[in-house]
């Protein structure tokens, strides 16, 4: 949920960068939780588990969230499971995208930048290499074994938070 709704005190006019925002945090929990497709990991003792402390208000939780992206560096991406390593400077850029000031304002993401930093991350990620000869995302090849296994276009390259 969107830091300004999660923090506001009354009545509030949902706009569509609460979606997006919503988007982001859907994104960095996948990077989080997953060792990629089908590979769900359990973690606890993250910062973002925060997120889903049912005991919480709901302000208290925003303002977890606050404190998360603004050190998004520190506090985010070190949960990011190695699947999701060279995708974590896309997230980066999101959050900063979504938060250019600090997470006490408005986040100021829109559709066309988030759609533009994906756009770049697509063109960028690829799949590594599987255990089984495939590559997740491609289709198999009809001939069982077969020698000649799909390869990545760069090899994966990970990225530490600290860079």
């Amino acid at each position: 949920m969107a830091i300004e709704i999660l923090n506001s005190t009354g009545c509030i006019n949902h706009h569509p960068r609460h979606d997006l925002e919503s988007i982001l945090y859907v994104i960095i929990y996948v990077c989080t939780f997953t060792n990629g497709p089908n590979s769900l990991c359990k973690k606890d003792g993250l910062p973002i588990c925060d997120w889903f402390d049912y005991r919480k208000q709901l302000s208290q939780i925003g303002n977890d969230k606050v404190g998360h992206m603004q050190g998004a560096r520190q506090k985010i991406l070190p949960g990011f499971s190695e699947y999701w390593a060279d995708f974590a400077p896309f997230v980066l850029e999101l959050i900063q995208t979504c938060f250019p000031l600090t997470a006490n304002h408005p986040n100021a993401l829109t559709y066309r930048g988030m759609v533009t930093i994906l756009s770049r991350a697509q063109n960028v990620v690829q799949e590594p290499q599987s255990g089984h000869n495939v590559m997740v995302g491609t289709k198999r090849s009809s001939q069982a074994g077969a020698e000649d296994e799909p390869r990545s276009k760069r090899g994966r390259r990970f990225w530490s938070p600290l860079d």
